[in-house]
């Protein structure tokens, strides 16, 4: 491990600047002697250097294989007590690891801007790089196996509390680790002799301050972390003859058992503040900060993470003839099991991503230059500014898997009295991520003027590999009582809410932000007229952007994601010979499967509470030619009741499932872009230039240009997955109340989603006092990939079974009140967009007649099919059976207001433009524009939505089988919904002006073409009450449903 700091101690501070890929850093003002000035801070990538005043970072290499092992390992506390004997303590095992790690490189770089400075001849500036490699014949593996942890009491008096908490079972492999941070203040006794602007290509970089990162793997073997049959356990047991009763507080929490690879981990960050915190009378910044990180995967091997048969149990079980009437609290919560495979990663935020954060005023001295990025053969970052961040990552051939089998979070308890059982907010997790990264340009504190231009490049590019989640046979349970032992359960509330088993896969994921704040704030170079951001995407990964506050986001994708979650379970169960007066609560659980290729949110935000000058440019580009595919099957989610005693075992109790997903969402690309100019003055436009705009370009003072192309299938199936209280006895039910709800939010209990292009854009520009400037929006979608999503055999029911069954209400869906529907939706849409652009000020000035102040340009085409199927599932009530035939008396049974769902679109979007000012000036007679324009096509394929139900199996059934009386009962089949449909083009377009005698032409133009087929089918679906007795003094009814098929081709 490498770990280099570089402190400086001095009076005070001055400025700073940075580059990437070979990046070099200088900083501050002109040279003050006639010798020639220094070289500006330089890293150079090929030839692993770093060259100013004062450097850091190092230059690793691994070719060896490095195994880590842990086998059998124990960390545990045992306490036995004596039967009947009462006494007290507080029993903790907490903050124990038990971990094997494998690491190739690993480096840590601290400098201290005090630190900087100038020999005034050769070295200039903050410079640091850490190049790591892991070349042929590396590979790496970690495992950790058959291990426990453990905090065990037996013959437990009272009171007494046992906790296990923190604890952590790890096996760890991380190909190369960097962390390089520069922070601090700039010494004021600091002059630098060659301020210059910085730049960033992919051989080289300067500025004043530079920090770089550049790590690759290229190893020649498999690479893996595994996790196999190991152990958190809490137990309380007994020993002797006879049943204990056990009053003591028992809590596993935060516990942790993962395996987890990483490729590449690096963060890289400048943090210039200013003394305790104050501006005034400090030197402002008159260089250029560099922020880089590259980072790269070609190995022969795959990258894989495992965990197979993990467990963190609560196990309150007596032995042999000595049983434990349970009397106090259990707790299992914020436990997880995982397993994680990631290529490349940085950190999260501000000191762990790729982050620059201004705590000073600047005064950049760049010339303007646009912020480029390519792929192709040669994929590449060019910037230039003041303040750059630019992040490059890379996959070749990678495999990437991530599995995750038989992990358990239980909690079994013999018997409880008066007990309060709790499972909630555990995770099982499993995911695969190609590349993951966080980018910022960041202000902080209250700074009086930002003057400088801001380049923020993200180039992430997956080929011919795969990413891989599977999350399978794992379960999340609690379980009071005992079927076999005389223990029941009897006033006791168990919960098992907030769990989630998923599946996660994903390409290429990034957050970038610009979030720069000033009383004035001028975002364009040093003495340039005034111009609007100019966008330009060329194809997908090239492109350029030039605007004083940039952001160009560009990420393509060729490998198939795939993500499976099957046979999973999340359930609570209350059991014994007698089960009374209990409640058994499972709420917002979760299961999920879900892939995406490209995902991105970035945030271009300037604020200048006094005056903002310059331009605002956002440019993301996302291209997918790989298949997303995400599968949830098998799953289930239950409150089960089971009494096997005599007479009336089952009475009093409350069993409820409300707000369950179990979701399987694939998509291509998704993007949240948002760009935002706010202040007192906005002054860019004093040029009067228009908002201009094609398919491929852009241009306005706050521009946003979004490019997506899904080119590979994406699909989605949500199968054979079961959503359930059930209820039954050996003898009669009574008194009780059991049901399945919805959530309250409407989303779906089960969910199949497809999407291909998604997008949610908005440009807003806003001035307190008056502006002349334009905004603008640009987005293009083609998809000729196409989406399916497939719901097949679900099941959401209430059961409730016994000899007889008396004064008891049974529901599915709204019920009581506060209780809402259950909805089983399946979508496919190929390109979705929500678009919004606002312009306003309290004095506007307008361009001349017919340029554009605000402008949306929607472009989008679908020419694939989008297919939806779903059949075969059911939503019931269902009480007794054929062989008990058990009699109905006082019972509310009920299946109301439910959904089943089926949409299929070509091309979706919703545009709104505005434009509002107290008052205007105009330079012309004739009055601008504002413009917003719709084009949307469908040109191949089909846009189909089918729903089926299954011949003798209703679609909505509330029912009574067997041939028992019904008697004084209330049935009901009602307010249920099954709709299909299938759209082509859907648009809503709205435009709008307002405020005092403001002149401005509306242009709003819908243009939708129809060339694909468009159909929805809906067949065998019905809604159903039965019963199979003789009925008396009973109500049943089967009324307000609505089934539906509708399709149109524009809409």
């Amino acid at each position: 491990m490498k770990h280099t700091t570089i402190t400086t101690k001095q009076a005070s501070r001055r400025a700073a600047g940075v580059s990437l890929i070979a990046l070099t850093a200088m900083l501050g003002a002109t040279a003050a002697h006639a010798a020639p000035p220094p070289s500006p801070a330089t890293v150079t990538f090929g030839t692993d250097t770093a060259v100013a005043f004062a450097t850091g970072g190092s230059t690793q290499s691994n070719a060896a294989l490095i195994t880590a092992t842990l086998n059998n390992a124990v960390g545990n506390s045992s306490v036995t007590g004596t039967p009947g004997t009462t006494s007290n303590g507080t029993f903790n095992v907490a903050a124990n690891a038990l971990s094997a790690s494998a690491v190739g490189n690993t480096a840590t770089v601290t400098i201290d801007t005090q630190a900087i400075g100038s020999n005034g001849t050769t070295a200039n500036g903050l410079a640091s790089l850490s190049t790591q490699t892991n070349g042929t014949g590396s590979s790496l593996t970690a495992t950790v196996s058959n291990s426990t942890l453990s905090d065990v009491i037996t013959n437990v008096g009272t009171p007494t509390t046992l906790s296990l908490a923190s604890n952590s079972v790890n096996a760890t492999v991380t190909g190369n680790s960097a962390n390089s941070q520069v922070s601090g203040v700039i010494p004021v006794s600091y002059t630098s002799t060659n301020a210059v602007g910085g730049s960033l290509t992919s051989t080289s970089g300067s500025g004043n301050i530079v920090v770089a990162s550049n790590q690759s793997n290229t190893g020649t073997g498999a690479s893996a972390s595994t996790l196999l049959n190991d152990t958190a356990l809490l137990s309380v047991t007994s020993t002797g003859t006879g049943a204990q009763t056990v009053g003591l507080n028992t809590s596993e929490t935060g516990n942790s058992l993962g395996s987890t690879f990483t490729g590449n981990t690096a963060s890289n960050g400048i943090n210039i503040v200013s003394t305790n915190g104050v501006t005034t009378g400090q030197g402002a910044l008159n260089g250029s900060l560099v922020v880089a990180n590259v980072q790269s995967n070609a190995p022969t091997g795959g990258f894989s993470a495992s965990n197979t048969g993990s467990a963190v149990q609560t196990a309150i079980v007596g032995g042999t003839g000595a049983p434990i009437n349970f009397t106090g609290t259990s707790t299992q919560t914020g436990n997880s099991i995982s397993a994680s495979a990631t290529g490349n990663s940085t950190g999260t935020g501000v000191g762990s991503g790729n982050f620059i954060t201004l705590g000073v005023n600047l005064t950049g001295v760049t010339a303007l230059a646009p912020d480029t990025v390519t792929t192709g053969t040669t994929p590449s970052i060019a910037q230039t500014g003041d303040l750059i961040v630019g992040n490059h990552q890379s996959n070749s051939g990678l495999t990437l898997a991530s599995s995750l089998t038989g992990g358990q979070i239980t909690t079994v308890i013999d018997g409880t009295t008066g007990a309060t059982v709790t499972t909630a907010n555990n995770s099982v997790s499993s995911a695969a991520q190609g590349n993951t990264a966080a980018n910022g340009i960041v202000s902080s504190g209250t700074l009086n003027n930002i003057s400088g231009l801001a380049a923020l490049a993200n180039l992430q590019t997956q080929t011919g590999g795969s990413d891989t989640a599977t999350s399978s046979t794992n379960a999340i349970t609690a379980t009071a009582g005992n079927a076999t032992l005389a223990e029941g359960v009897s006033g006791s509330t168990m919960a098992v809410s907030g769990n989630s088993v998923s599946a996660t896969a994903g390409g290429n994921n990034v957050s970038n932000s610009v979030n720069l704040a000033a009383s004035a704030v001028s975002a364009q170079a040093v003495g340039a007229t005034p111009a609007p951001a100019s966008l330009v995407y060329a194809s997908p990964g090239s492109s350029t952007n030039n605007a004083g506050a940039a952001i160009n986001n560009q990420q393509t994708n060729a490998d198939n994601a795939s993500a499976t979650a099957s046979t999973n379970t999340i359930q609570g169960t209350a059991q014994g010979s007698v089960v009374t007066g209990d409640t058994l609560t499972l709420a917002g659980n979760n299961i999920s499967a879900s892939s995406t290729s490209n995902n991105a949110s970035n945030s271009d935000v300037v604020s200048g509470t006094t005056t903002l000058a310059g331009s605002l440019g956002l440019l993301s580009g996302q291209s997918g030619t790989g298949t997303s595919s995400a599968t949830a099957s098998g799953n289930n989610v239950i409150a089960d009741y089971l009494a096997n005693g005599t007479a009336t075992p089952l009475t009093g109790n409350t069993g409820s499932v409300t707000g369950t997903t179990i979701d399987a969402m694939a998509t291509s690309n998704n993007a949240s872009n948002t760009v935002s100019a706010t202040g007192g003055a906005l002054s860019n436009g004093a040029t009067g230039a228009s908002v201009t705009g094609t398919t491929t370009t852009f241009s306005a003072d706050a521009a946003l240009l979004n490019e997506q192309a899904s080119g590979g299938s994406t699909s989605a199936t949500n199968s054979n997955n079961t959503i359930k209280t059930a209820a039954s006895a050996t003898g009669a039910v009574s008194g009780t109340s059991f049901s399945v709800s919805g959530a309250a939010s409407g989303a779906a209990a089960d969910l199949a989603q497809a999407l291909g292009n998604v997008a949610t854009n908005s440009v807003t520009s806003a001035a307190t006092t008056s502006s002349t400037d334009t905004a603008g929006l640009g987005n293009t979608q083609t998809n000729s990939g196409g989406t399916s999503a497939t719901l097949s055999g679900d099941v959401v029911t209430t059961t409730v079974d016994g000899t007889a069954l008396s004064n008891l209400s049974a529901s599915t869906g709204v019920g009581a009140s506060g209780t809402y529907g259950n909805n089983l939706l399946a979508i496919a849409q190929n390109n979705a967009a929500t678009n919004n652009v606002s312009l306003s000020a309290n004095t506007l000035t307008l361009l001349t007649g017919g340029q554009m102040n605000a402008g949306l340009d929607n472009v989008q085409t679908s020419s694939a099919s989008a297919t939806v199927s779903s059949a075969g599932s059911q939503i019931a009530t269902v009480l007794g059976d054929t062989t008990n035939n058990p009699t109905v008396t006082g019972v509310s049974a009920t299946t109301d207001g439910n959904s089943v769902k089926g949409g299929a679109y070509g091309n979706l979007a919703t545009n709104t433009t505005s434009v509002s000012a107290n008052s205007e000036v105009s330079n012309s007679a004739t009055v601008p524009v504002q413009a917003l324009v719709n084009t949307q096509s469908t040109t191949a394929g089909t846009i189909s939505s089918t729903i089926t139900g299954t011949l003798l199996v209703p679609t909505f059934e509330t029912a009574v089988l067997g041939t028992g009386t019904v008697t004084n009962s209330t049935l009901s089949t009602d307010n249920n919904g099954l709709v299909t449909q299938a759209e082509g083009n859907n648009a809503s377009n709205t435009a709008s002006a307002a405020g005092n005698s403001l002149l401005t032409d509306i242009v709003n133009s819908n243009s939708q073409s129809g060339g694909a087929a468009v159909s929805s089918t809906q067949t065998l679906a019905d809604a159903l009450t039965a019963v199979g007795g003789a009925v008396t003094g009973s109500t049943l009814t089967a009324s307000g449903n609505n089934f539906g098929a509708v399709s149109y081709n524009n809409v």
